[in-house]
């Protein structure tokens, strides 16, 4: 047996290393067993292996006199913690929302951002010139009416995988158009048989 665990905990007067600590922001969920308690009673640094740096409550940022803070529901806490720690509690119920200062939004390149721009200018112009009045007059002249389809239909099966249907279309025979420009029939009547294997 080795005489030191390497996972052993330092002694005090031996200095941590710190250089592997890093920014997280957690949001406290109803389940997080110190709510209502202050933090010098609560010990989240023992419970959680981070340390707290602030407590952001209702637009408001507390930094001074932590240790006498009571956690509330729906905070948020700045801690400092490794990696370890948004693996374990990323999924628990304790956390609403952890945020890991490590992870960065990435930057868009130029040609993401020329694209973005170009596309910005183009829906501008395309909505500046739907309000020419030239444009307006094609749109009155595209305006279609409301219109009404009574049709009915029925099939009937002759043997297994064998049927007949039938279907009658535009009974009140109405002229319309679903399509501008494509005017439908009139009246219409449309039968036959369909095989199913």
């Amino acid at each position: 047996m080795p005489d030191v665990r390497k996972d052993a905990v330092k002694p005090d007067d031996e200095p941590e290393e710190q250089s592997d600590l890093h920014r997280v922001e957690a949001v406290l969920g109803p389940r997080f067993p110190g709510i209502n308690k202050k933090l010098k009673d609560f010990n989240f640094k023992r419970h959680y292996g981070a340390e707290v740096k602030e407590i952001k409550r209702n637009g408001q940022s507390y930094v001074q006199d932590l240790e006498n803070e009571y956690f509330r529901e729906g905070d948020t806490l700045v801690v400092m913690a490794d990696d370890s720690f948004v693996q374990t509690w990323g999924e628990s119920s304790v956390f609403v929302m952890l945020a890991n200062g490590k992870d960065t939004e990435p930057v868009a390149s130029k040609g993401k951002r020329w694209f973005a721009l170009a596309l910005l200018i183009l829906m501008i112009t395309g909505a500046t010139v739907g309000e020419l009045p030239a444009v307006k007059e094609v749109k009155e002249y595209a305006k279609m009416t409301a219109i009404n389809d009574l049709h009915i239909g029925a099939s009937y099966n002759v043997f297994k995988g064998v049927s007949v249907y039938a279907q009658v279309h535009n009974l009140l025979n109405k002229k319309y158009q679903y399509y501008l420009g494509y005017p439908t029939e009139g009246f219409n009547f449309l039968g036959g048989l369909s095989f199913r294997f």
